[in-house]
């Protein structure tokens, strides 16, 4: 079966959007499957169904497209980290943001990132919350749905009808020395689906 939204690559991808609450949120409701391949359900500009009209200009979103990330983790629950810095590649001569997306196929999770800078010698095991006292909260700087039925990425706040992918980005800005180091990522969830976990293997080597 070929992917709903591109028709071009195989879907190998099953989701159940979410409807009836026009929340987005991973509460039961009414289940539709769809079928999509894994480059249309992470890509920050979903290919939409032809139309005959214009398409209308669409927002440059923040999110990390699979693409252009530089760090994956596959959570529990559906739930998918992509990481990427900017500047890529870190630089010591300035300031680097560390952008974390946050994608759920299931609708948004109620969940939280932090970020330290590690040491690639000793990382941190799964469960090492609170071992060390250096994690920095990182700033929610956006906040999107997927809207089934323009077939589009909307912001959440604005976010009407049936949704089902959240996305959530965040970012921490670092300053960055020379050398090798290691980013580690906290994901404190407050879903069930969704497991808590410390991630300490996206290394970094800074010129």
């Amino acid at each position: 079966m070929l992917c709903q939204l591109c028709n071009k690559r195989k879907a190998t991808v099953v989701i159940s959007t979410m409807t009836g609450d026009g929340i987005g949120g991973l509460a039961a409701g009414k289940k539709t499957d769809k079928h999509f391949c894994q480059e249309c359900i992470l890509s920050p500009t979903k290919p939409a169904r032809a139309s005959a009209t214009k398409a209308r200009p669409r927002p440059e979103w923040k999110q990390v497209a699979p693409a252009a990330a530089k760090a994956y983790f596959q959570l529990t629950g559906e739930s998918v980290l992509h990481g990427a810095t900017i500047p890529t590649p870190p630089s010591s001569r300035m300031p680097t943001n560390v952008r974390v997306s946050h994608s759920n196929s299931f609708g948004r999770v109620d969940s939280d990132i932090f970020m330290r800078l590690g040491d690639p010698k000793k990382p941190l095991d799964a469960e090492d919350f609170d071992t060390v006292s250096d994690w920095r909260k990182a700033e929610l700087v956006e906040d999107l749905l997927w809207n089934d039925k323009r077939e589009e990425w909307v912001s959440a706040a604005k976010a009407k009808g049936g949704t089902s992918i959240w996305c959530g980005t965040y970012e921490v800005e670092f300053h960055i020395p020379k050398g090798h180091h290691q980013i580690d990522l906290k994901v404190i969830s407050r879903v069930q689906e969704v497991c808590s976990i410390v991630l300490s293997n996206w290394k970094v080597y800074v010129r």
